[in-house]
């Protein structure tokens, strides 16, 4: 018998899912059986890692497998780094203090 189970969004190949619906026939379950155990049987999974096939009445209708582990994201500060290119001078004025108007204006007492 063969199944028709496409790979997930993780990149894992076809045949790496193959090979192991192929090693975990100990690990199947029936659906009646997992209504009554659901919580426990998705705990298993995430504690050992170990993919588990669900069946309905003999035949395959889902394939639960433990999730990735937890990406270690940074945080937003300093996620920019690198991203911008600093051409010239950013430290002195744009135009010169002669044609600053604040500057020009004599004041009368």
């Amino acid at each position: 018998m063969q199944y028709n189970i496409p790979a997930p969004a993780s990149g894992l190949f076809y045949q790496t899912i193959w090979e192991g619906i192929l090693t975990m026939k100990k690990y199947s379950i029936q659906m009646a059986i997992s209504k009554a155990t659901c919580l426990k049987v998705l705990d298993n999974v995430k504690k050992t890692g170990k993919r588990i096939l669900v069946t309905k009445k003999g035949e395959p209708i889902a394939l639960v497998i433990p999730p990735p582990p937890p990406s270690k994201e940074k945080g937003w500060l300093g996620c920019m780094r690198g991203t911008v290119k600093i051409k010239g001078d950013i430290v002195s004025p744009v135009i010169g203090e002669e044609d600053w108007e604040a500057l020009n204006i004599e004041t009368s007492a």
